[in-house]
């Protein structure tokens, strides 16, 4: 890496800045529409007003963001030693591009196109990495972080394309305000959204800016290196959950008899693929800090035993909370989310006070242990009855 530990401080700053503008279109309003998208009882009519609301919702809640932000960005230091205006604007028009992007590939998934996803996806990763490593070398890291957000913007035009050649994107003449019926069924997802953003997402940025003021740039990039680490797979899990996993569960939803049983499946079965692919990890830690990073981030190894176990448990408790979400509990996600954030920031509090930054994984095994077991309570009878 070329800018050294505070360029993935850096990066990680920048990319929870991206998800400010993304989480409530993407885990909101995306998550909606993949749900009502995937009922196979839908006339086209439906579908399309399905689309046209979720796109709306999706461009309002981006642009009531980027308001909220600018009105109170003068409140907030900078993070981004080095930047000016101009720079924060740009970088909120590619987020602009990515909110879309995600949405389209949303209703792809929701219309059971995974080759289309998943070469979407994987273009849009692929310019990102590219960007990224030119103008790592070739420039500054103010550049390099707008690299990172470009690969995804530019591939919301591929994405326009795609749903184009399959009929979905129609004159939009009255679709919108017939559209707008729907919007009502996506209303909780968007609480959802709001959830996950201020409890995790936020959560995690406060997290990061107690570390830098506390242990500096340094010594926070040593601990986030291994948290980008994490963040590979951890997309990767996701992708899949969200691409095999969701879709089937909430076309399932309805339908005890068939979800209990896919759904255990599932949840015993994906041990296995977890268990052997973070040993994996652990085992070759080393060479996967020189591989990312460099020789200097070996020292960083020392974060990964707890860091890989919290991960198993966030991943394999995702099979869980995903339930939560097909099936419209969205209460009980909401409550959820806060209650183990509010762990999480506690027991990063006790945990740094008496073993420094290296508490700090200790907090993360520490947050999903205690989720994981919440969320085995409450799926109990998952696992008690054999349909």
């Amino acid at each position: 890496m070329s800018f050294g530990a505070a360029g993935i401080t850096y990066l990680s700053h920048f990319q929870n800045l991206s998800s400010i503008f993304i989480i409530l279109p993407n885990d909101g309003v995306n998550k909606g529409v993949i749900k009502y998208l995937s009922r196979q009882s839908l006339v086209n009519q439906e579908k399309t007003n399905i689309f046209y609301s979720g796109l709306f919702l999706s461009i309002l809640l981006f642009l009531g963001t980027a308001a909220f932000f600018f009105l109170f960005k003068g409140f907030f230091p900078n993070p981004f030693p080095g930047t000016e205006n101009s720079w924060i604007f740009l970088s909120v028009f590619l987020f602009g591009f990515q909110v879309l992007n995600y949405y389209f590939l949303s209703v792809i998934l929701a219309m059971k196109n995974l080759p289309g996803y998943v070469l979407i996806h994987l273009l849009g990763n692929f310019l990102s990495l590219v960007l990224v490593l030119y103008f790592s070398f070739y420039s500054d890291y103010q550049t390099t972080l707008i690299g990172w957000a470009t690969g995804p913007a530019i591939t919301s035009l591929v994405s326009i394309g795609f749903l184009y050649r399959y009929g979905f994107i129609s004159e939009i003449h009255g679709r919108i305000s017939k559209g707008l019926k729907s919007i009502k069924n996506l209303g909780d997802y968007i609480l959802v959204a709001l959830s996950i953003l201020i409890f995790s997402k936020i959560t995690d940025f406060g997290i990061r800016e107690f570390a830098i003021l506390e242990y500096n740039p340094e010594e926070t990039g040593y601990w986030q290196a291994v948290v980008r680490v994490s963040d590979f797979y951890i997309m990767a899990f996701l992708a899949f959950l969200n691409m095999v996993y969701y879709p089937r569960a909430s076309e399932l939803s309805d339908d005890k008899a068939k979800l209990n049983p896919f759904a255990r499946k599932f949840f015993f079965r994906i041990i296995l693929i977890l268990l052997v692919g973070l040993l994996t990890v652990y085992l070759f830690r080393e060479q996967v800090l020189v591989l990312f990073f460099n020789q200097e981030f070996i020292r960083a190894e020392s974060f990964f035993p707890f860091q890989l176990l919290g991960d198993f448990l966030k991943m394999h408790a995702w099979v869980l909370s995903f339930l939560l979400l097909a099936q419209a509990r969205t209460k009980l996600f909401i409550i959820s989310q806060g209650v183990f954030a509010g762990i999480y920031l506690v027991s990063a509090y006790y945990f740094t006070s008496q073993e420094g930054i290296s508490g700090l994984p200790m907090a993360h095994f520490c947050r999903y242990l205690l989720y994981w077991f919440f969320l085995v309570v409450v799926y109990k009878e998952l696992f008690l009855n054999k349909d």
